[in-house]
């Protein structure tokens, strides 16, 4: 049994590679070799550019004999970018999967179900680190050789920190259960604590880049601090570049946690993957009931629906928060922006032209981050039927998906584009423009998301992680809208040497209701059709 389900959790993860979403049959080889392909490339090539940083550690570290202070900064960056790419999905795979209740209903034992989400939740993890920890131990072998401890010893501190990595995604994600059980609004609840986790991240990830510089200025001093403060990472740093004894105490401090963080999920998880939240009992209020017209109550079930998913809101929703923070930011730091500005106008009216489209261009890219439309036809899953069946035209449903995209953009959009082009020192009407074309933008990349979505659409899914995070149409917007974003940029600074930034936006503006229009059209005929058939 055990050897089934971890068939089935392992062919779910490789879905997106071998089986077709929208037609739900095997790919052929040759599509799935050239998918599998161009993932592997994707890797390899953020694996090259962190051999990039390991010769530069190994360049100032290895000559003073500071190895292990190499492999902790490795090792680190390792964690870290593991941690990201698993700690996010680990509430959702471990506790909410949407076929929990199927397996609790067969004759299986808790303990097969935790061993195979713990699976999935390990191989995430991994797959996110190995970009950076691989680099880093070809590195290293390059510069002091290949012997069996040196061999042997980077490969099982990988080992370790991948399980390190695990514990972490572990009590992150029981964090977030526990509490969801506590708090009735339980989607708000994963939401706060992601983001929460998610500043602490970037904030040791910039913390530790200035960190890497300073302690490649004095390595002596600042490795002697790290090895007083930190005990186990130095343990397993110190280990990989060939002490048994420290790599034995890391194996230790790593099996002794994770021993008890399993246990301790192993004897709470079936009742809180089984518990829907504390219900307290109410008495009968007689009320008024307020009928909607039906535009208003086809956006209210996209905004529930957008809103009780953590998935959806954090993976399509998190531009919604880094927009105002960039604006905030940007108005802060206007002074540095201002002098940065004349700076570049004094060495290139090319780059000078592109500040001016800097704040729109800035706003469209971080936009293309919340596809709300892209996987909202796929999330509807095996109950797309009850939205077929309602008795409101296919139209009105597309427009709702939509306009849902739109109204949880255009407010956040707006207000940012209007704070950075202040921050960037712009005039009234630019500032104007900018905003028009910014929203025309946003209308633009719903109906897009929407199209895309339409034609690369996935129900046979049971957890939300694959059309939201591995949906073909989400990559494929998010693709477009960062091309789109960056060419809209990038022309500014030759255009502008011949035409009025008011008439370069407005040309703009311009160009994006005409797509808005066509896009409209291919809706409202092939789009209806296309979601009847569905």
């Amino acid at each position: 049994m055990l050897k089934a389900l971890l068939k089935k959790q392992i062919t779910e993860l490789n879905k997106s590679f071998l089986q077709n979403k929208k037609t739900g049959e095997l790919r052929s080889k040759k599509s799935a070799v050239g998918i599998i392909t161009m993932f592997a490339l994707l890797m390899c090539f953020i694996a090259f550019a962190f051999v990039g940083i390991g010769e530069l550690l190994m360049a100032s570290l290895h000559p003073v004999g500071l190895d292990w202070l190499y492999f902790f900064i490795m090792l680190l960056m390792s964690i870290m970018l593991g941690a990201f790419g698993s700690v996010f999905n680990t509430y959702t795979s471990l506790f909410k999967a949407g076929d929990n209740d199927l397996l609790f209903s067969m004759p299986i034992k808790p303990g097969m179900i935790i061993t195979v989400r713990l699976v999935g939740v390990y191989l995430m993890g991994l797959m996110y680190c190995l970009p950076v920890a691989i680099p880093a131990v070809g590195v290293y072998w390059f510069r002091v050789g290949a012997t069996l401890l040196t061999v042997l010893l980077p490969l099982l501190s990988i080992v370790l920190m991948s399980f390190f990595i695990l514990v972490l995604s572990i009590v992150v994600g029981y964090v977030v259960a526990i509490l969801s059980t506590k708090i009735k609004n339980k989607t708000f609840v994963s939401v706060f604590c992601s983001v929460a986790f998610l500043a602490l991240y970037y904030f040791a990830y910039f913390k530790a880049n200035a960190l890497i510089q300073t302690i490649a200025a004095n390595p002596d001093y600042y490795g002697k601090k790290i090895k007083a403060s930190t005990f186990f990472l130095y343990n397993l740093a110190n280990g990989a570049c060939g002490n048994v004894g420290s790599f034995f105490i890391s194996f230790a401090l790593t099996a002794a946690v994770f021993v008890i963080v399993v246990a301790v999920l192993c004897r709470s998880f079936m009742s809180i993957a089984s518990k829907s939240g504390s219900v307290k009992s109410k008495s009968a209020k007689q009320a008024k009931i307020k009928t909607s017209s039906l535009k208003s109550a086809l956006l209210k079930k996209e905004l529930k629906r957008f809103s009780t998913s953590t998935t959806y809101m954090m993976n399509c929703g998190l531009g919604l928060i880094i927009m105002p923070v960039v604006a905030i930011l940007a108005f802060i730091k206007q002074d540095f922006l201002g002098g940065m500005m004349t700076e570049i106008s004094a060495e290139s009216q090319y780059f000078s032209n592109m500040m001016i489209l800097a704040p729109a261009s800035a706003i469209c890219m971080i936009c293309t981050l919340n596809g709300i439309s892209s996987p909202s036809i796929s999330l509807e899953g095996k109950n797309l039927w009850v939205l077929q069946s309602l008795p409101v035209s296919e139209k009105s449903v597309l427009e709702a998906k939509v306009n849902v995209h739109v109204l949880l953009n255009s407010i956040p959009a707006v207000i940012s584009t209007a704070i950075m082009c202040v921050a960037f020192g712009l005039d009234i009407l630019n500032i104007v423009l900018s905003c028009c074309l910014v929203w025309m933008y946003i209308w633009f990349d719903a109906r897009l998301g929407l199209i895309l979505n339409l034609k690369h659409c996935d129900f046979e899914w049971t957890n939300e992680v694959v059309p939201v995070k591995q949906g073909m149409s989400v990559l494929f917007n998010m693709l477009i809208g960062m091309v789109i974003s960056i060419a809209m940029l990038a022309i500014s600074s030759l255009a502008l040497t011949v035409l009025n930034s008011a008439v370069y936006m407005a040309i703009f503006a311009l160009i994006f209701i005409l797509l808005n229009l066509i896009e409209m059209c291919w809706l409202n005929k092939k789009g209806v059709e296309i979601f009847k058939s569905l």
